[in-house]
């Protein structure tokens, strides 16, 4: 037997195009007791389908309904909402952070005042005391002179020879 229609009418009702008069000749269809193999998977869903559409609720089903529930409902009103509670959330992310930024500052503080106490104390320890023994004499003095003279003409001349070897 041919199932090429009732498969032309699948893609159709998969497709979400098939007419109503298609769907019945589907339901219809499926109702048989003999199927094709390769179509058997689908008699399940219009099985439901039609099932589903010969279920209907009872006329006092909403009173069942509403017996089980509680007849009575407490009405429920609408809480109003003041500002200061809209903004709580923003109030309390604002103390926090005043709480961060004040512990911040106070162990910022707490750092800079060590470490200027840590430099007082190493300033005085290092510190070279001037005495009459640290000042030098005329003639070391005279000898220092000298020396850093005879260091300057070392070197200008060094600057000069230098200058002369570019030039050449």
């Amino acid at each position: 037997m041919d199932y090429k229609y009732i498969e032309q009418l699948l893609e159709s009702y998969w497709a979400c195009t098939a007419t109503e008069q298609e769907e019945r000749i589907l339901r219809t269809f499926f109702q048989q007791d003999q199927l094709p193999p390769h179509l058997h998977r689908y008699r399940s869903l219009f099985a439901a389908e039609e099932q589903m559409a010969s279920t209907r609720l009872s006329d006092d089903f909403e009173r069942r309904l509403l017996a089980q529930i509680g007849s009575e409902a407490t009405p429920c009103r609408a809480r109003r909402i003041s500002l200061s509670h809209r903004l709580r959330p923003f109030f309390h992310a604002a103390g926090m952070l005043a709480i961060i930024l004040a512990v911040g500052m106070a162990a910022q503080r707490t750092f800079e005042a060590r470490d200027e106490r840590a430099e007082e104390r190493f300033s005085e320890e290092t510190a070279v005391p001037l005495d009459d023994a640290a000042v030098l004499q005329p003639s070391q003095q005279q000898a220092a002179a000298q020396s850093s003279a005879s260091a300057m003409d070392t070197l200008t001349t060094a600057g000069h020879d230098h200058e002369a070897e570019s030039k050449q």
